[in-house]
């Protein structure tokens, strides 16, 4: 592993940096002209400031020009201050990681991630106006307890969403969460078994009731929709901590809502 706590500066007139193994750098990757930084066959590199900020020099996520095909490889993008993320000479990423906790990274200009895309618990990726981002393989946002990862986008692709949840352990007044899909067509029995002990419920205005998905008896309300309903909240409560997933299109339409009850008499 190399280790760079500050800068790396590439000189001009095709000066490089090959990479075979694994890299970390905490400051900015700056070249001038024709310089190149070039990830090799499963390597991985950190970088915990801008990439090639001023358009200098070569990210070759994808392909060496030297060696030839270098996929996989992992970029991840860690640091602790905003950051752009570079746009490879091929336009294209291998596996793209986002690990930037309590900041944000920026895709300003249109990219492919040919491999899988991974945000990590506390870290953010916004996708600018107008960007289109293609993944080829899975999207990831993991979540567990210091945090869920952050993705905001005008387009919609397909990903897991991961969702922390932390147990109620045996209190009663404890481990309640309100719960709505990010994704399209997301099944409630991922989430919940009818008469497992866990808690899911949704509210009814006109009559001021939790409605429970577990029947009397601890079979399943047979009146409970199949899916969650895009736009809607639900109460859910576990017995442990556990992290569970929204698998699908990730919503990113507006969604209308009409004939919205108000029953003046119910104390809620």
């Amino acid at each position: 592993v190399v280790n760079i706590s500050g800068n790396l500066v590439l000189g001009p007139f095709s000066g490089f940096c090959q990479n075979f193994g694994s890299m970390v750098i905490g400051g900015n990757l700056t070249g001038a002209y024709d310089t190149y930084f070039i990830q090799e066959m499963n390597s991985s590199v950190k970088f915990g400031g801008s990439v090639f900020q001023d358009g200098e020099g070569y990210l070759f996520a994808v392909e060496s020009p030297l060696l030839g095909p270098s996929q996989p490889n992992t970029i991840e993008y860690n640091g602790t201050s905003a950051q752009n993320i570079g746009l490879p000479a091929d336009m294209a990423y291998s596996n793209l990681v986002i690990s930037n906790n309590n900041a944000v990274a920026t895709i300003a200009t249109d990219i492919i991630v040919n491999g899988d895309l991974t945000i990590k618990p506390g870290s953010a990726l916004t996708v600018g106006p107008g960007v289109s981002l293609s993944v080829v393989g899975s999207v990831t946002l993991e979540s567990d307890a210091t945090g869920t990862g952050s993705f905001i986008s005008g387009s919609t692709i397909p990903a897991n969403i991961q969702r922390y949840i932390s147990g109620h352990n045996g209190n009663a007044n404890d481990g309640w969460h309100f719960l709505s899909s990010p994704v399209s067509a997301q099944a409630i029995s991922d989430f919940h078994t009818a008469g497992s002990g866990d808690d899911f419920y949704k509210w009814d205005e006109p009559t001021s009731t939790w409605i429970n998905r577990t029947a009397e008896g601890g079979g399943l309300n047979g009146s409970f929709e199949t899916d969650f309903s895009v736009g809607t909240g639900y109460l859910y409560a576990t017995t442990a901590n556990q992290t569970k997933t929204f698998t699908g299109n990730i919503n990113n339409s507006d969604v209308n809502i009409s004939n919205l009850t108000f029953t003046a008499t119910n104390a809620y």
